[in-house]
């Protein structure tokens, strides 16, 4: 029971710290003090790409948050000490299609800026963590929509053996 507490806490911690990145971003984006990878620059300045990849990572941020809250819903039901509920395995799949698609959708930019700096001829390959979380939520998600199956699986077996007796 105390490692479901600790599991809780921290999703929730976890999910307090990434709910208060888009107000931080709020507060920033009017003072015009964006950074990007390419210098500092004023919103005035952006150009097609930037405020398509701007778009594209905020609704991929909105992605990853959700499959986040589908996460703490599931935390939540493990202090009941229902593990076969049907809300478990519904929260878990949707929590793991939900960083399936966010992982997804970040690999796909960044291939999309590796391909643009190709063309430009300014391609860096370098190995940075940000290169790879995008892959972790990939994996993490395959895993919460496995352990989904695997949980519906459980569930079938055991009403089928409460029958039984």
């Amino acid at each position: 029971m105390k490692k479901a507490i600790v599991f809780k806490t921290l999703i929730d911690v976890f999910y307090i710290f990434h709910i208060g990145v888009p107000v931080y971003i709020l507060l920033i984006v009017p003072l015009e003090a964006v950074k990007l990878d390419t210098g500092e620059a004023g919103l005035n300045n952006w150009t097609f790409k930037y405020w398509a990849l701007a778009i594209v990572s905020s609704l991929t941020y909105v992605i990853f948050l959700r499959g986040l809250y589908f996460l703490r819903k599931v935390a939540r039901r493990l202090l009941s000490r229902k593990y076969f509920s049907e809300e478990i395995i519904t929260h878990l799949r949707k929590s793991g299609m939900h960083f399936l698609i966010a992982g997804s959708i970040f690999i796909f930019v960044q291939v999309l800026l590796w391909l643009s700096q190709l063309f430009v001829g300014q391609l860096n390959l370098s190995f940075e963590i940000n290169s790879i979380a995008p892959l972790f939520l990939v994996i993490i998600g395959l895993f919460f929509i496995i352990q989904s199956n695997a949980l519906l699986l459980a569930k079938d077996i055991k009403a089928e053996n409460d029958l039984t007796v």
